[in-house]
Formats: structure tokens, C-alpha cells, sequence
């Protein structure tokens, strides 16, 4: 597998920081510490990555708030679970075009936005697992904005259009 050295997992960890972390309970060292479990675990466990950049804080699992462009809390559980499945399928099928696969795998979870926070970081970090799992290596920047606004808009809000707030 591509793992990262250390070194390059900090640096890592701090561009994260500075792209998304926005949230005063978010820090660098809780993100660093969610890249080392990432690059050492067979199959990350979301909730667990959760607790991680949290600082181990008792929060809600799933987002409770109601927003206009992400899925009404209500279908969080079964959109988490379609998750699950899609990320599952992931690592056992063929793909002609990984990069986009894992990268989908990143920008759905961005658009189910199950928490109230680390939602984009987390993502990133599911990607990157998927990437090192078929020995790629580790995209150390996101795709920009525009992409993943695309993707959600024109997949996601296309396909999952019943689970918005009306």
C-alpha cells in the first residue's frame, strides 16, 4: 500500500485545517491523529473518525438541523446505510476510472452531511483510504469547490431529490 510518511500526513493535516477547518472544536492534532488511523486500518469506522476529530466531546451522530441543499435529518439513517453499501461495493468492483470512483466515494458523504462538522474532512479522508487500498497515492489536495458543487448538484440533488427539505 501508499502510505504516507508522517511528515507528509502533518503537512497534510495542517492544509486540511486550513481548508476546512472553520469550526473553533476542530484542531490540526485531532486531524493528524484521524490521518494516522486512516493510513493504518483496514476499513475506517466513520463514527469512530467522528469521535477523533472531536476530541472525544459526546456530540450527536447524526445532524439534527434542517438545511436547504443537504438531505432532511430524517433520511440520514438510510442514506448513511446506502453509504455503507456504496463504499463497500468500492473496494470489490472494477473500475475504469478509480480516480473518479474514490472520489465520488469523498463527494457523497459531502452531500449526505450526516454531522454538524468534519463532514468534508472526513470525506477527503475516506477517499484517500480507498486510494491507498488500490496502492495509489494519497491526493493531498481536494478537488476545488466547483467540482464537488457539480457533482452534488447535478448527481446527488438528481438522485437523492426526495430526501431534500421542501
Amino acid at each position: 500500500m501508499t502510505v504516507p510518511s508522517e511528515k507528509t500526513l502533518l503537512t497534510y493535516a495542517n492544509d486540511l485545517y486550513d481548508l476546512f477547518g472553520q469550526d473553533k472544536d476542530i484542531v490540526p492534532d485531532h486531524i493528524f491523529d484521524l490521518c494516522l488511523y486512516v493510513s493504518s486500518t483496514p476499513m475506517p469506522d466513520i463514527d469512530f473518525m467522528r469521535r477523533v476529530l472531536e476530541g472525544g466531546a459526546c456530540m450527536i451522530l447524526l445532524r439534527s438541523k434542517i438545511l436547504p441543499r443537504y438531505p432532511h435529518p430524517r433520511h440520514l439513517p438510510i442514506l448513511c446505510r446506502q453509504y455503507e453499501l456504496y463504499r463497500q461495493s468500492i473496494f470489490t468492483a472494477k473500475f475504469n476510472d478509480v480516480e473518479y470512483y474514490f472520489w465520488t466515494l469523498g463527494a457523497l458523504f459531502r452531500s449526505i452531511k450526516p454531522f454538524d462538522r468534519g463532514n468534508a474532512i472526513i470525506g477527503h479522508l475516506i477517499e484517500n483510504h480507498a486510494r491507498q487500498r488500490h496502492n495509489l497515492p494519497w491526493r493531498l489536495w481536494p478537488l476545488d469547490q466547483r467540482a464537488f458543487k457539480y457533482y452534488h448538484e447535478e448527481a446527488f440533488c438528481k438522485n437523492y431529490g426526495s430526501t431534500l427539505p421542501t
